[in-house]
């Protein structure tokens, strides 16, 4: 059987630029909160774990402001993973540059845990499927070293409808990116939709790539066990308002949650 093909290969080339039209990236926003739950709740180790890590900006900024921790990023995507290593080898040298690694967060498998794990961008809300969440949730578990915390973020249960009930447009003289969104109701659950259109200039010519998202609408009520039942304590649930941070975009939750020591 063939590998399943690699829904990211399209969106892969523009994810960084798509993200440099706003402020600041979604997930250098997510720093200050990192560094406020290590503060909190000091991991046992200086390493980092960045599930779900995209093209590595998260990574890179990171293993740049923290020379003395050793980073690791995982994605399921190869096209966004050789991203992220291009970005290693441009950006000039590093004390310990991030390792990178092609892998389904469902089937995590590493060659050593962490005191430090994240997931951001309402990465878990891709995952919709219930056994599949409970997989990540356990191999994050495993990820961990004793005392260790995963910090991640969901989008928020009371705005999600609003979330996907909302166009949005961005662009510059060069990239045109408009989304649309829709809702509906699956077997009990709110699911969401959003409908990427990338229109990329070349020389006088303009290229359209569209993309899909389906996410899904976790609720504390079905959340939360699933945390507990992965044997991960929640030490931390916080509402982040885009309207004091504005590069979160919309209303998400910030869960710090703890293996225990």
């Amino acid at each position: 059987m063939g590998r399943a093909r690699d829904p990211y290969v399209q969106f892969a080339p523009f994810y960084d630029r798509w993200q440099s039209l706003y402020a600041k990236p979604f997930s250098l926003g997510m720093t200050l909160r990192m560094r406020q739950a290590i503060a909190e709740w000091p991991p046992p180790e200086r390493s980092l774990l960045d599930l779900a890590c995209g093209t590595g900006t998260l990574a890179h900024w990171w293993a740049r402001r923290h020379s003395r921790w050793e980073v690791w990023g995982v994605d399921r995507s190869a096209a966004m993973i050789e991203r992220a290593r291009q970005s290693t080898a441009k950006g000039g040298r590093l004390h310990r540059p991030p390792t990178f690694l092609v892998q389904d967060l469902t089937q995590l498998r590493l060659e050593r845990r962490f005191g430090m794990v994240t997931c951001f961008f309402d990465s878990l809300n891709h995952v919709t499927r219930t056994q599949d969440l409970a997989r990540i949730l356990r191999g994050a578990y495993r990820a961990l070293l004793p005392g260790g915390i995963f910090v991640f973020d969901l989008l928020d249960e009371d705005s999600f409808e609003e979330v996907f009930s909302t166009p949005s447009v961005v662009h510059d003289r060069n990239l045109f990116v408009a989304v649309e969104t829709g809702c509906e109701v699956r077997r009990g659950s709110l699911h969401g939709l959003a409908r990427f259109h990338f229109f990329n200039r070349d020389g006088e010519r303009w290229d359209r790539h569209d993309w899909d998202i389906h996410e899904r609408c976790w609720t504390r009520a079905e959340f939360d066990p699933m945390i507990r039942a992965a044997g991960l304590e929640i030490v931390h649930v916080q509402l982040i308002d885009p309207e004091e941070q504005p590069e979160v975009f919309v209303p998400r939750r910030l869960y710090v949650v703890r293996r225990a020591a």
